[in-house]
C-alpha cells in the first residue's frame, strides 16, 4: 500500500478510540470533525498539524452543556483525499493480517460507543502493534464505534471506514445537518421556550461582520432572531430560510451553481494559479475595476445621484474586457472572478431575506467563507451593504455540518 504520513495514522487511531460524541462532514474537498470530551476526563490531544493538510483548530474550542452534562468541543479538519489515502491504508493492512495465521498480540479495550458483539461475529477485536506507519488491523467484523456523517463522503466511504477502521458512518441529511449545527451555536433566548438545545460558552464572540474600513467586528446575535437567511457557500450554494428552532422548521429556498467550484475552476483557466490558496492570493492583490464594469462607467458620477444608485456597484463582470484588456492583469481577473462569484449570492440571498422581511438577519457558512478567505467575506459584506443589509458570519463557519 501506499506511504502514509503517521502522524495522520496516529490522530485516527485517537479519534476512533476517544471517549464521548463524534460528528463528521466529508465534503469533497475537505472532511471536517468535531469531538466532545466530557468534561472531567482528561481530553484527547492532537497535533496542531498532521499531515499535509491536517489541522487541528485550537481557537475554536469551545464548552457546551446538553442534559446537565458538559462537554469540550474540539474541531479537527484535513483534506478528504488524504483521509481516504490513509483509511485506505489501514484496510490494506487488515487485509493483509486476514491473509496470515497469526496476527493476534493484544486484546482491544472496549471503546465507549462501541457496538454490542453480534452474533455473525463475536470474536474479540485484536491487532499487532509496531509502530503508526504498519499498524495492522485484524480481520474482525464487528462494529467499534458509529459517527453521525453527513457529506457526500457519508454514503461514498461507508464501506471503506467499516471495513478498515470498524467506524460505521451513519449519513444524516446535509440540509438538516447545517440548520442543526447553526442552531447549536445560537443563544438559547433565541431559540424560543419549547427548544432542547444546548448552551455554549465560547472563548470568543461566535458572530461578526465586516465594516466600511474593511475590519472584523463582533456582533450580538439577532434579537429576534426568525426568520432568517442561511448561505451555505462550497463548491455550490445553498440558500436556506429557518423560520424556528423547531426541529425541521427551514425549507431551502433557492441556490446557485456559481460557488466556490466556479472561482476556482476559472481562475485556472483565466491565470496561472494552480490551487485555490493561490488564487485567494492573487484575488487579493487584483482591482476588480480593471475588469468590471461599474454604474458609474454607465451613468457617471452625477447620474448615479440622480438616480440614487450608488456608483461603485457592478453593471458588469468581466464587462470592460469587451472594451480592452490593456488595464488589465490576471490578479485584476482573479479578483473580478471572485466579486462575480460572491456578487451572485448576494443578490440572490437578499431577494430571498426581502421576501421573508428578514434582511437584516441574513448569515453566511460554508468553507467558500471560512477563516483563510478575508477577501471574499469582506466581498460579501460591502456587497451586501450596498443593498440595505447586514451579512453576519460565524467562526465555526465550516464545522457547522459537523456540529
Amino acid at each position: 500500500s501506499k506511504q502514509v504520513c503517521s502522524s495522520v495514522l496516529s490522530v485516527l487511531q485517537k479519534i476512533r478510540d476517544a471517549p464521548g460524541h463524534m460528528g463528521c462532514d466529508i465534503g469533497g474537498s475537505l472532511a471536517k470533525m468535531v469531538m466532545a470530551f466530557p468534561e472531567g476526563e482528561d481530553a484527547v490531544v492532537f497535533p496542531e498539524k498532521f499531515g499535509t493538510s491536517g489541522r487541528c483548530h485550537r481557537h475554536l474550542q469551545m464548552k457546551l452543556t446538553m442534559a446537565d452534562q458538559s462537554y469540550l468541543l474540539t474541531f479537527l479538519s484535513g483534506a478528504t483525499a488524504q483521509l481516504e489515502e490513509a483509511v485506505e491504508h489501514l484496510g490494506d493492512c487488515r487485509r493483509q493480517a486476514s491473509e496470515s495465521t497469526g496476527y493476534a498480540s493484544r486484546t482491544e479495550p472496549t471503546s465507549p460507543g462501541a457496538a454490542s458483539n453480534s452474533s455473525e461475529d463475536a470474536r474479540p477485536f485484536s491487532r499487532t502493534f509496531s509502530s503508526w506507519s504498519d499498524e495492522v488491523f485484524s480481520c474482525s467484523r464487528k462494529a467499534h464505534r458509529r459517527m453521525a456523517t453527513a457529506g457526500g463522503g457519508a454514503c461514498k466511504f461507508a464501506s471503506l471506514f467499516r471495513d478498515a477502521l470498524r467506524v460505521e458512518l451513519e449519513p444524516v441529511r446535509e440540509m438538516r445537518a447545517l440548520v442543526d449545527g447553526f442552531l447549536l451555536l445560537a443563544p438559547c433566548n433565541s431559540m424560543g421556550t419549547d427548544s432542547t438545545g444546548g448552551s455554549s460558552e465560547l472563548l470568543n464572540q461566535d458572530v461578526f461582520t465586516i465594516d466600511e474600513d474593511d475590519m472584523t467586528v463582533s456582533k450580538p446575535w439577532p434579537d429576534p432572531l426568525f426568520p432568517l437567511i442561511l448561505v451555505i457557500m462550497g463548491t455550490g450554494v445553498s440558500i436556506l430560510r429557518v423560520d424556528s428552532a423547531q426541529p425541521g422548521d427551514f425549507v431551502r429556498v433557492g441556490g446557485t451553481a456559481c460557488g466556490g467550484g466556479t472561482f476556482l475552476g476559472l481562475a485556472r483557466l483565466l491565470t496561472s494559479a494552480t490551487s485555490f490558496e493561490e488564487a485567494l492570493e492573487m484575488a487579493s492583490l487584483g482591482d476588480a475595476c480593471n475588469a468590471d464594469k461599474l454604474v458609474s462607467d454607465i451613468y457617471g458620477d452625477e447620474g448615479c445621484s440622480t438616480l440614487g444608485l450608488p456608483g461603485n456597484l457592478t453593471a458588469s463582470n468581466f464587462g470592460k474586457l469587451g472594451e480592452s484588456t490593456d488595464r488589465c492583469c490576471e490578479k485584476d481577473l482573479a479578483r473580478s472572478l471572485l466579486q462575480m462569484v460572491t456578487q451572485q449570492s448576494v443578490l440572490l440571498a437578499s431577494a430571498y431575506a426581502r421576501m421573508a422581511g428578514c434582511i437584516n438577519r441574513v448569515f453566511f457558512a460554508g468553507g467558500f467563507v471560512d477563516e483563510k478567505n478575508v477577501i471574499a467575506r469582506r466581498s460579501i459584506a460591502a456587497n451586501f451593504r450596498n443593498l440595505g443589509g447586514c451579512a453576519y458570519f460565524l467562526r465555526h463557519s465550516d464545522f457547522l455540518g459537523a456540529l
